[in-house]
């Protein structure tokens, strides 16, 4: 009887030990193949659970999330420049970044589209792939500044200015760091570090480290700037970065009728009126916008882009013709203004910051063409009728979490009164919606500007379109 109990025992405790060696297993294989861990709850533990997985840094990991998506995927829409989710995994012709991450992780695409934390993952398991290309035999480090020439690569951009520019754009966040919401609520933060990175070549094996380009001379403070654009000061609005297309290769009227083009010289008013301001969101970041406009193929312009941070960039001059509202006769006669961000997600991009220097902006252009504070003349993409039938529907942008009050209240307060004497027809319908909300501050955190607590006035609403 005592043999017997005692086998037992011993049959239950091999037993037990199987299990638990099963359920390993069976853990370590769901990480193998790509699926997110249970462990893995919150956004916080999924950055750091990638970072330990692939061996990248989790400050990298969050300053490309937050940076490319501000901590969201936005529902699976494609950038203006066709990456996917806040690590910006990219299914162009340039670069197939998603591709590789839905391999790296035996995953669907789509689920990399759409699942935060699987983005999170397919954007470690790529940097660590391009890590290997860059450096083979070479452990990833876990210094942030060895990590220049990866992000260069993982920019996607065959242009090395351009990818230098992305790489740089990483570091700035990096070096501000920021406490942000993520689209799942959470509170991420990322506390500023002053990063000086080791330049080197994309994808050059042979690459020695070199303390060069305009990272290396950083300040923690300093102000970042894109590659191509400079302070130069030979912009039309006072004050912002001049990132203007070089005409000799974008303007339509200087190259050759069969090559792409981005916009045309003018001379407006004289040959055209500027009648109206054109709002959008730029659907991307200020990375992927200023790439976007820079890219002669992509045959599109506006003529200012306004950051986050409030920073205003200018493309093309205001008396010249951008390609930007999808209507070429409202094209000639408006000035086109692209936020950073996306419309779906406004309310994660769309800050006090952003919303004080754009109304500065739009403050000066309507004093500039003389024209009047109302929602006649300060349109949205998505109020301009498409040019046909057959390219209906026309844009949606700013969207729905755009406050067109709190922003008109904002310009009015910069010295441009409200329109006056508005006539109605009798068989129009006004609608007045609720303006009472107002943005995320710069950071994310929600609080209320105090530069215009007392500002209650109400914009006129002629038409719903």
């Amino acid at each position: 009887m005592c043999i017997r109990k005692l086998l037992w025992s011993s049959r239950s405790g091999i037993v037990i030990v199987l299990v638990a060696l099963l359920i390993v297993a069976g853990a370590l294989r769901g990480m193998w193949n790509g699926q997110p861990t249970r462990a893995a709850s919150n956004v916080n533990q999924v950055f750091a659970q990638a970072a330990t997985e692939f061996a990248v840094p989790a400050p990298l990991l969050k300053a490309l999330c937050y940076m490319e998506g501000h901590l969201g995927n936005h529902g699976g829409t494609a950038s203006i420049d066709g990456g996917y989710g806040c690590m910006h995994l990219m299914a162009t012709r340039d670069s197939d970044s998603l591709a590789l991450a839905a391999r790296d992780l035996k995953v669907d695409p789509a689920l990399l589209k759409t699942d935060l934390a699987t983005n999170i993952r397919g954007g470690a398991s790529v940097l660590r792939d391009y890590w290997q290309q860059l450096f083979p035999g070479r452990a990833p480090a876990a210094s942030l500044d060895a990590w220049y020439g990866v992000l260069s690569a993982y920019s996607g951009s065959s242009s090395p200015s351009v990818a230098h520019m992305y790489a740089d754009a990483v570091y700035k966040v990096i070096n501000r760091g920021f406490v942000a919401s993520a689209e799942t609520g959470e509170t991420v933060t990322l506390p500023a570090q002053h990063v000086v990175p080791r330049i080197t070549a994309v994808l050059s094996h042979d690459a020695k480290h070199t303390s060069i380009g305009a990272m290396a001379r950083m300040q923690p403070d300093s102000a970042f700037l894109p590659h191509g654009c400079s302070r130069t000061g030979d912009t039309d609005y006072p004050g912002a970065i001049n990132c203007i297309l070089d005409p000799d290769k974008f303007d339509c009227n200087s190259v050759d009728d069969n090559d792409p083009c981005n916009y045309e010289s003018a001379a407006r008013p004289a040959d055209y009126p500027v009648d109206f301001v054109g709002i959008h969101d730029a659907e991307g970041s200020l990375v992927d916008t200023i790439n976007y406009f820079h890219n002669v193929q992509g045959s599109v312009s506006s003529h200012y882009i306004v950051d986050t941070d409030g920073t205003v960039y200018q493309i093309v001059h205001d008396n010249d013709i951008a390609y930007h509202i999808g209507n070429y006769w409202y094209n000639q006669r408006t000035i086109g203004v692209e936020h950073v961000g996306y419309a779906a997600t406004g309310y994660q991009w769309y800050n006090s910051a952003m919303y004080m220097a754009s109304a500065r902006l739009v403050a000066y252009l309507l004093n500039k063409y003389h024209l009047p504070l109302d929602r006649s003349h300060v349109i949205g993409h998505g109020d301009v009728p498409a040019p046909s039938v057959a390219l209906m529907p026309n844009h949606v942008d700013p969207g729905p979490y755009w406050l067109w009050g709190y922003y008109f209240n904002l310009i009015n307060a910069m010295g441009v009164p409200f329109a006056h004497n508005i006539s109605f027809s009798a068989n129009v319908i006004s609608i007045s919606p609720p303006f009472d909300r107002l943005p995320v501050g710069q950071g994310g955190a929600r609080r209320r500007p105090t530069t215009i607590s007392s500002l209650s006035i109400m914009v006129p609403v002629q038409t719903q379109g």
